[in-house]
């Protein structure tokens, strides 16, 4: 992609409506571009609106209306053949795309970085929230990237990345950290360095964040930056200490709007700023579902598989985007402040660019 700016329907939940994820839903109009939103400004059944909903019915994303969906979906061939599975098996395009993304990054080992336009090197640790109401279709997206998507190394070697349920910040500490001694009476065992966690429900989520002196949410707002994790206690026993850039770590939550609450009242601290806020609904899904693509296996670049203790693979951007990066940063330096959940709005949308470079075997964002 050129510009970052193409994907600016990520990354917020402002990006999914014009009305909160708290709100009623009733209360909030339909997305533009929808059959609902043209019958709504021309009437039901207009030659315009049946015009719009046959183009949003595309059997191939290239008959897609220009917009986001088209620049995304014929960005490649990975991207092309998200599509065609999401559809094939009556799931979200979107949502699907966010799952199989979390699953790209969650294999590439935590050497593999953004590059320090602003302080240090940016991890590419990523949080996706699927948003939608019970039974909407975010299982339905989950199922499809892990039946149909598989990320190998560039020898063609399946990566495995244990895909856990989320506790709490320290249980997350816990999991990374390294220890030479057995604790508990246990032998001592592999640590991971890179893990997918899940949260079909939210509810489960804003549950932890809620308990008295809860970590959770500090500990992913610093995972999202690749930031040290963990804390020091009375001996090495029951220190925890990661450090940073030394794991990987995605999480995709299913969010339904009306419980989204607890994680929105977060927005002081940052929490939602840094999801990656996709819809699981799809109103130009066609009347019957097109052939699917089949078995799918994204490759990783050259070395992006290592494990810790090598150098950073470091990504590319192209000038222009470092020069966006860094002005954004500059306003922000001034004193220009970022309005409403838009705060991390800009290093979302340069790790979504990162995991589509990823899919397509690159180290270099175009």
């Amino acid at each position: 992609m050129n510009n970052l700016d193409q994907l600016e329907f990520m990354g917020t939940p402002e990006a999914l409506g014009p009305g909160r994820a708290s709100e009623p839903l009733n209360n909030t109009p339909a997305p533009r571009g929808t059959r609902e939103s043209v019958r709504a400004s021309h009437g039901p059944d207009t030659p315009v609106a049946e015009a719009v909903a046959a183009a949003r019915r595309a059997s191939i994303p290239d008959d897609l209306p220009n917009g986001p969906e088209k620049i995304v979906f014929t960005h490649s061939q990975t991207t092309r053949k998200v599509w065609q599975a999401a559809r094939s098996r009556l799931g979200s395009p979107w949502a699907v795309l966010g799952c199989v993304i979390a699953r790209t990054v969650a294999a590439t080992g935590p050497h593999v970085q953004l590059p320090p336009l602003v302080g240090g090197h940016m991890s590419l640790n990523l949080l996706v929230g699927l948003v939608g109401d019970p039974g909407g279709g975010k299982g339905t997206a989950e199922a499809i990237a892990d039946s149909l998507f598989t990320v190998e190394d560039d020898r063609g070697n399946p990566v495995e990345v244990p895909e856990l349920p989320l506790g709490s910040g320290e249980g997350i500490a816990e999991l990374f950290t390294r220890r030479d001694f057995p604790g508990d009476g246990e032998p001592v065992s592999l640590t991971p360095d890179r893990v997918l966690f899940r949260v079909p429900e939210i509810d489960s989520l804003s549950a932890s964040a809620s308990r008295r002196e809860a970590t959770i949410l500090p500990t992913l707002r610093q995972a999202f930056m690749g930031e040290p994790l963990g804390h020091t206690g009375a001996t090495s026993a029951t220190t925890r200490n990661v450090a940073a850039h030394t794991y990987r770590l995605c999480v995709v939550m299913g969010i339904q709007p009306r419980r989204a609450g607890g994680l929105l009242r977060d927005a002081d601290g940052g929490t939602p700023q840094r999801v990656l806020w996709l819809p699981v609904s799809d109103p130009g899904a066609p009347d019957t579902p097109p052939g699917g693509p089949g078995q799918t296996a994204i490759r990783l670049p050259l070395g992006a598989r290592a494990h810790n203790g090598v150098a950073p693979l470091v990504m590319t951007l192209p000038p222009e985007v470092a020069l966006q990066v860094q002005s954004n940063r500059l306003r922000r330096l001034r004193g220009d402040a970022v309005v409403g959940l838009d705060g991390h709005l800009l290093l979302t949308r340069e790790k979504v660019a990162a995991a589509l470079a990823l899919m397509d075997s690159r180290a270099a964002i175009s």
